[in-house]
């Protein structure tokens, strides 16, 4: 992503959507590792109509941990056994179809075996 379609993208992102959230989550002391991959590597792996998106014509394997706390549906108090847990994502950057940016997870790794049955279930999410 260039500067200029970083400044474009943030323009683009400053609206808010329409409706009520689904969830509401505090992400904490979060860690953003990122390394230059090889693009037909990291290309091979994403769904059709997906594409890398670049910065600087580089392609990059992201690592994110973090520690996830009061996850909860919207509007209802977090569950102590549920609500707080350590998660890790392994992702890249991509653009849509219609050029979109956007990010692709490889992998979500969570702690909480529920609340990782309860994203893939009502999210579907990896």
């Amino acid at each position: 992503m260039e500067k200029k379609c970083a400044e474009q993208t943030v323009s683009q992102r400053l609206t808010r959507p329409q409706g009520l959230p689904a969830l509401s989550q505090q992400w904490c002391n979060l860690l953003f590792l990122h390394w230059e991959a090889a693009a037909e590597e990291l290309q091979k792996r994403l769904p059709a109509g997906l594409t890398l998106d670049t910065f600087g014509g580089k392609s990059y394997l992201g690592i994110v941990p973090f520690k996830m706390r009061h996850v909860r549906p919207w509007l209802l108090p977090p569950l102590p056994w549920l609500s707080y847990f350590l998660e890790l994502n392994v992702r890249t950057y991509v653009k849509g179809p219609d050029g979109s940016p956007g990010v692709y997870f490889f992998s979500l790794d969570c702690e909480r075996d529920l609340a990782v049955q309860i994203a893939r279930a009502a999210f579907h999410l990896p």
